[in-house]
């Protein structure tokens, strides 16, 4: 026995067999796991996706796609881990269903809870889901919609609530949820949604300062936190009218420490159909060299360098991005075995 295990050995025997290890031989810290956003952008900003047992922290302004982000990540999720469950807690009282479905979320599968109680009880059902380790993703929208329980029973409309009630309230709710361990046991990912707002007189050059309700804790708490904003709309000219077809989801990905943060991901997202995937895979696999080229862009194996040929002994190579998408669409209706090898080695390239 080694120095450094008969010292591990006695201070187990004081404090337990779990109380402290080498980390160089904890595989569990060093290989994190993740689990898909379900936008392989998005996967790619975020060095592999959302990590599992962690919380993930998404703000941004009305309308920017803060919901929308929870359902790609729960479709996915739904998809990959089938014996898994999902579920939404929603305090805004506003989710959309079909659109939903649009994403992708199977609304069979859906754990939902519309909670009408205090933040305490909203913080004592995510415990008890944790609990039972059967679920994927747990998402809350929003923390703005948290209300303590001292403000939530009273009836004077004029009295003013307390200070800081609900950053305690979360405050202590962090303690329990993740400090504690639960959260990493659980294996679950934690999606907290939040509001951003105006700070009371305060002023600046370069903009309106902003900040998230619910106090610090859940910032320090975050592994990931995520800034939305929203991008430019898509749209097109029916007659006199104008007609909004999709916009783009902007992220930033402030803090991360799974991978190097400040990193960002622009989703195109379709009101008729939800996000456009082709165009996707083409951007991730440009930016990877999977598909390297100005004008003509070559299928290339960055493991080899080999350009890759198609049934016939040909190259495979595109005349632009609008050739790429032709050319894979027409795969995708006859097997789908070049988008298949595409999106394998994106995958696998992001998991690296």
């Amino acid at each position: 026995m080694t120095e450094a295990e008969k010292l591990l050995e006695q201070i187990r025997k004081e404090f337990g067999e779990d109380s402290i290890f080498l980390l160089g031989k904890n595989e569990k810290l060093l290989n994190i796991k993740v689990r898909s956003s379900g936008s392989i952008l998005l996967d790619l900003a975020l060095g592999g996706g959302y990590p599992k047992g962690r919380l993930i922290h998404i703000t941004g302004v009305e309308k920017a796609g803060k919901t929308s982000l929870l359902n790609l990540a729960i479709a996915e999720a739904q998809k990959n881990e089938p014996d898994k469950k999902c579920a939404i807690i929603d305090l805004e009282q506003s989710y959309n269903p079909e659109w939903a479905k649009k994403l992708g979320v199977d609304l069979d599968r859906l754990y939902f809870a519309q909670p009408d109680m205090y933040a305490e009880r909203v913080f004592a059902l995510i415990e008890y889901l944790l609990k039972t380790k059967e679920f994927s993703i747990i998402g809350l929208d929003s923390v703005a919609g948290l209300v303590p329980r001292a403000e939530f029973e009273e009836d004077d409309w004029d009295k003013d609530s307390r200070v800081g009630g609900s950053a305690k309230t979360i405050s202590t709710a962090i303690r329990k949820l993740i400090n504690t361990g639960l959260l990493t046991e659980s294996q679950t990912t934690l999606i907290f949604i939040n509001q951003l707002r105006d700070k009371i007189g305060a002023f600046s050059l370069y903009g309106t300062p902003t900040d998230t309700p619910g106090g610090r804790s859940l910032k320090y708490a975050a592994t990931q936190t995520l800034e939305v904003a929203i991008g430019e709309y898509f749209t097109k000219q029916e007659g006199g009218n104008k007609k909004y077809l999709g916009q783009q989801i902007k992220v930033k990905v402030t803090k991360n420490k799974i991978a190097p943060p400040f990193r960002t991901a622009t989703i195109d997202l379709y009101y008729e159909y939800g996000v456009d995937r082709l165009s996707e895979l083409i951007a991730v696999a440009k930016e990877l060299g999977i598909l390297s080229g100005t004008n003509w862009l070559k299928l290339i194996n960055p493991t080899t360098g080999e350009i890759l040929q198609d049934s016939e002994g040909k190259e495979i190579k595109f005349n632009g991005v609008a050739k790429a998408r032709e050319y894979l669409i027409e795969d995708i209706n006859n097997g789908g075995k070049i988008y298949s090898t595409i999106y394998s080695m994106v995958q696998q390239m992001i998991r690296s």
